[in-house]
């Protein structure tokens, strides 16, 4: 079975997300600590903050107080921020994949009037690998087709390397 073919982009797209996924912990940590530090600084002027919803701060009876709960806290603000993960980018560059093979389909420059045939994209990830492209080599054996080829003399101005 071959290798799935990917370009380069989708290896670094993969990178750039799971980074993303790394600040948003952060963020989240960082939100737990200063709401920790918020709600003490709170409690220790005596302030309540009724607007919130919650119980006066020592009054356990009435309900549950702003500052407790870190894992709860910590699940609020990633769900608060979770949308910095870029979910729709994988389609996005799907669809500029498939826009790519189908304007290929349509060139006319890459249209082969022998056999009425245009251009065939079977490998749609590495459109954007053809800016890329510096050496094309093939031989008649068949073996390019195989990825296995090694270079065993190269003849070029009469030299033999």
């Amino acid at each position: 079975s071959s290798a799935e073919k990917t370009g380069a982009m989708v290896p670094r797209v993969n990178l750039d997300i799971l980074g993303i996924c790394f600040v948003l912990l952060l963020l989240s940590g960082l939100g737990v600590w200063r709401h920790r530090a918020w709600c003490s600084a709170a409690e220790a002027e005596g302030m309540w903050h009724w607007y919130l919803g919650v119980a006066r701060p020592g009054d356990a009876a009435s309900g549950e107080s702003l500052c407790t709960g870190g894992a709860s806290l910590f699940g609020s603000y990633f769900l608060l921020s979770y949308t910095f993960i870029p979910v729709s980018l994988y389609v996005s560059i799907n669809l500029v994949y498939t826009a790519h093979s189908l304007f290929m389909g349509w060139d006319l420059d890459m249209y082969w009037e022998p056999l009425d045939q245009p251009a065939v994209v079977r490998a749609m990830a590495l459109t954007d690998e053809l800016g890329r492209v510096t050496h094309v080599l093939s031989d008649k054996t068949g073996t390019l087709t195989a990825n296995h080829m090694r270079l065993r003399a190269l003849a070029a101005g009469g030299r033999v390397f």
